[in-house]
């Protein structure tokens, strides 16, 4: 077996143990004649669909930066989170990308994807935040 047949095999495993929530991905795009700064409009081209992905929120950030006190440690921490949706990109009717909207089934939360990112495999990082 090739390389690239073992590393869809992981992908796979990968997928079937930690995939467990179910997203919906919808388009948007910027409307016909509308500024870049308009609200995006839902893309018909692509349809809706539901994918198996698994939401985690990473911790970004823990202190305050830029401090004006001789160490940035001696501050009250603040601990931000950054929400991140992994999948499998493999069995998906359209690969979601930034500005596309994912909807969390289990709580009917809507992200906004800011930004994927791969790390050659077939499963990406969706990079979101709230959405409306």
């Amino acid at each position: 077996m090739a390389w690239d047949q073992y590393l869809a095999q992981a992908d796979q495993a990968v997928a079937a143990f930690f995939d467990t929530e179910t997203f919906t991905a919808s388009a948007y795009k910027r409307g016909a004649g509308k500024s870049r700064n308009d609200d995006p409009v839902p893309d018909p081209t692509k349809p809706a669909f539901a994918f198996k992905g698994s939401f985690e929120l990473d911790p970004s950030i823990n202190a305050f930066g830029g401090s004006t006190r001789s160490s940035a440690d001696d501050v009250a921490p603040r601990h931000v989170s950054e929400a991140l949706v992994t999948a499998l990109v493999t069995g998906m009717a359209w690969r979601p990308a930034a500005g596309d909207r994912l909807v969390r089934d289990v709580d009917g939360r809507s992200y906004v994807i800011s930004l994927v990112d791969g790390d050659g495999t077939d499963r990406v990082v969706f990079h979101v935040n709230r959405g409306n």
